[in-house]
């Protein structure tokens, strides 16, 4: 119950009133979501035909859009901010040392990113 409070205060407005009703509903709301579409895009994945990374069915189109039916406009943007962290993830990183890029390049990481963090590389 204190976490909701900490919670519903960062929104508090100047006059005291809530901009945004961001309660332990909501946050739990977020959570599910963002455990749900994981999983299934894991079920997606894994009924993919080899060797083609195309699915035969995606669920968390279907969790998230079931989600966002489910709750108050108001906290879209919480959802779909919950959902986000699967498509967010480096695929690869490679530390670049050479001299090839301008100076403020060099010894520093780039960092490849693709559509979703629990994919294998393709081949």
């Amino acid at each position: 119950m204190a976490f909701a409070n900490l919670m519903t205060g960062m929104w508090q407005g100047r006059a005291g009133h809530s901009n945004v009703s961001f309660d332990l509903r909501t946050v739990v709301t977020g959570v599910l979501v963002s455990i749900g579409y994981y999983l299934g895009a894991k079920l997606g994945l894994a009924l993919t035909f080899e060797p083609h990374p195309i699915s035969v069915l995606w669920p968390p189109n279907s969790i998230l859009v079931a989600g966002l039916l489910l709750t108050p406009p108001r906290i879209w943007w919480f959802l779909l901010l919950a959902a986000f962290p699967a498509h967010w993830g480096p695929n690869g990183m490679v530390f670049y040392d050479k001299k090839q890029f301008p100076p403020r390049y060099r010894n520093g990481v780039f960092i490849a990113f693709h559509g979703s963090w629990d994919r294998a590389p393709y081949r």
